[in-house]
């Protein structure tokens, strides 16, 4: 049976469309990926979140490593999609956000439908939780041939205090590096000293200054992956002692 009409036949018949199921449908066929998996028929029309930009790119079959459940915890990383986002967001603002973006000096950052097709064709998106109950969302998306940047993350004050980040980076650090990515890259306010300590820890070393209307003044944090990048980063502008490459083990969180 030809595959989109095996798919459809899954969807009609309301059966998970997995990597197994569309093997034995079509023997000898040779499937690299197929990820990720939310895909839904109504009304005759197949909607969902499609092969994201990182699965095109680097080959990362996303749910053959989600979910991921920390090491010692009931918490765990798993697939989302942007209107799961909005809704948590939505849901959760007052706790999630101190400032109010009417008070802000810079320009209110108001959703638009670019923003909204950027999100869901461009970025992936995860959620952090624990007994189906999500308690935090991550997003994250593909900079360059080489490299992930980490766009944002916010979990429930609830939650927080478990090293869900920490936990999440040292993962997806390994994930990413068996699949060819360079580096990782991220932004974090100056004057957010803690944050900064707590990514330094875990490999981040700072690479530059980021100056916007949207977020203000920020810097932005590099981890090198491969230990070769990170010595031509270190031979052209570090002086000094230089801080060993940290590499995380996953058993560790």
């Amino acid at each position: 049976m030809p595959l989109c009409r095996t798919a459809l036949y899954f969807l009609k018949k309301n059966l998970p469309l997995t990597r197994e199921n569309l093997l034995v449908n079509n023997p000898g066929m040779h499937i690299i990926f197929l990820s990720p998996t939310l895909i839904a028929a109504k009304d005759g029309n197949m909607t969902g979140l499609g092969l994201s930009l990182s699965s095109k790119l680097w080959s990362i079959d996303w749910d053959s490593v989600l979910p991921h459940q920390f090491h010692g915890t009931d918490f765990y990383l798993d697939r989302s999609s942007y209107e799961e986002l909005k809704n948590f967001v939505a849901k959760n603002s007052s706790a999630l956000f101190t400032e109010n973006e009417r008070d802000s000096r810079f320009l209110n950052n108001e959703s638009s439908a670019l923003k909204s097709k950027f999100y869901e064709e461009c970025a992936d998106i995860f959620s952090y939780k624990i007994d189906e109950l999500m308690v935090g969302v991550f997003v994250a998306n593909v900079l360059d041939w080489s490299t992930y940047y980490f766009r944002y993350t916010n979990i429930h004050p609830d939650y927080r205090g478990h090293q869900l980040t920490e936990r999440n980076i040292a993962s997806l650090s390994q994930i990413l590096f068996k699949h060819g990515v360079q580096r990782i890259c991220l932004d974090v306010s100056p004057s957010n000293t803690e944050q900064i300590q707590r990514l330094s820890k875990l490999g981040f070393i700072i690479s530059g200054n980021i100056f916007s209307e949207r977020w203000g003044s920020n810097i932005m944090m590099t981890k090198f992956l491969d230990e070769k990048y990170q010595q031509v980063f270190f031979d052209q502008f570090c002086l000094g002692l230089r801080p060993k490459m940290k590499q995380t083990q996953l058993s560790e969180f």
